[in-house]
């Protein structure tokens, strides 16, 4: 019986680095995400500010995204150092 839990054990500890995330944070990889959007990888600007800019994309691939209605864009936050940005559930795409 002792041996074959070591067997399993054995064999656990070997798989396990087989089923670990890739990429940033865990979520893959330039190849698989088209798409990453980080709050902080913005600049140049302040708690409250309209985007103007586009948000970069830390996927690797890109694909910035910017809205060119002034209207739909959301407010950029900034608290204790924790970037977000704020839509308004009104009109922000």
């Amino acid at each position: 019986m002792r041996s074959i839990t070591t067997i399993l054990l054995c064999a656990v500890m070997y798989l396990t680095p087989l089923m670990a995330q890739t990429g940033p944070g865990g979520v893959g990889n330039s190849s698989n995400n088209t798409l990453w959007l980080k709050a902080d990888a913005i600049t140049g600007l302040s708690a409250g500010d309209t985007l103007t800019t586009a948000w970069p994309d830390a996927s690797g691939n890109g694909n910035d995204a910017s809205q060119s209605t002034h209207a739909y864009r959301p407010t950029f936050q900034n608290s204790g150092g924790i970037s977000s940005l704020r839509f308004d559930g009104v009109n922000d795409f």
